[in-house]
């Protein structure tokens, strides 16, 4: 019976994690229009264009509210390190993490 219990809070945490992150997801897709990051359409310029059918826009929408400059500060700070003096307000530890799962390095963080 000690594996039933496990299991069961297993599958509550699992539970909480993915509720957590659908929160999360329909929090971005509700924020109005881009804010003030434009890093998206700086990235993605093609996500911008007004002529796109609708399930293009759509899928813009969502792109554009997931994508956002703090992603795109985590990959670049992953892919070279720090260099400029903001980029000293992402953690360490996403960074490297990022850095080595793109490099295919999971083992050894420590460098």
């Amino acid at each position: 019976m000690v594996g039933a219990s496990h299991f069961g809070a297993i599958a509550r945490v699992v539970g909480l994690f993915f509720l957590w992150k659908l929160v999360m997801l329909l929090t971005a897709l509700s924020s109005p229009g881009p804010g003030y990051d434009t890093s998206t359409q700086l990235l993605l310029p093609e996500l911008s264009e007004e002529h796109q059918s609708l399930p293009s826009r759509l899928s813009a929408r969502v792109l554009s509210r997931l994508i956002r400059w703090d992603a795109v500060y985590y990959v670049t700070i992953a892919n070279r390190g720090y260099r400029f003096e903001q980029e000293w307000a992402f953690s360490w530890l996403p960074t490297k993490l990022v850095g080595h799962i793109a490099r295919g390095e999971l083992c050894d963080i420590s460098t």
